[in-house]
């Protein structure tokens, strides 16, 4: 079941991921190429991906609070029902 939590926990990996290839694969543009756009424009690339990342994090635990209060409401509900039934 795909959980905010699972989400998290994927948006954790890729930015690990994105951490590893910053350190390694960006470094090789800035000593690799004359050509400045081309550069640019990977490394552009690189940070939008990342910070998308950090957008979806960010939405992920908001949404983890929203499903949070939704569960105590629903919670609350039943137990409402519940005492209506005796």
């Amino acid at each position: 079941m795909v959980t905010p939590e699972v989400i998290r926990l994927d948006v954790a990996k890729i930015d690990a991921l994105m951490e590893a290839f910053e350190a390694k694969y960006l470094h090789f543009l800035d000593i690799g190429k004359d050509d400045f756009d081309e550069r640019d424009r990977g490394a552009l690339a690189f940070y939008a991906i990342r910070d998308l990342l950090k957008k979806m994090e960010a939405d992920a635990e908001e949404l983890c609070g929203h499903m949070e209060v939704c569960d105590a409401i629903m919670a609350a509900d039943k137990v409402r029902k519940g005492e209506r039934k005796k």
